[in-house]
């Protein structure tokens, strides 16, 4: 195992636990895995390493002086409906930088 695909897996892990939650994470990556670029082994390695990271998703406040509004009981708000998309951005942008990381290494693995 190369140490530099160990090393930006531990990067891709320390992003991907400051953008999102344990449950997300794991869905990111069954997710990857069922597309076939995540073999068991690697899956088993990375979710290791995710154990051993730092990380939490932060949760932004909203900006001083600028209450926080609740979503109506009835309907989605649209600042729920832009969580959501934001929620699913980060997930894409995840999976791309997993897959950069994982493709750029193939040169490499033995």
């Amino acid at each position: 195992m190369d140490v530099n695909l160990i090393s930006s897996l531990t990067r891709w892990a320390i992003v991907a636990k400051e953008r999102v939650d344990g449950q997300r994470l794991d869905q990111i990556l069954e997710l990857y895995s069922h597309l076939g670029h995540l073999p068991p082994d690697l899956r088993s390695l990375l979710t290791q390493i995710i154990a051993l990271v730092d990380g939490s998703p932060e949760k932004q406040a909203p900006p001083a002086g600028v209450p926080e509004i609740e979503a109506p009981v009835n309907g989605a708000s649209s600042q729920n409906i832009k969580r959501n998309d934001a929620d699913a951005q980060e997930c894409i942008d995840l999976i791309f930088h997993l897959h950069g990381v994982l493709a750029g290494s193939l040169a490499f693995s033995v």
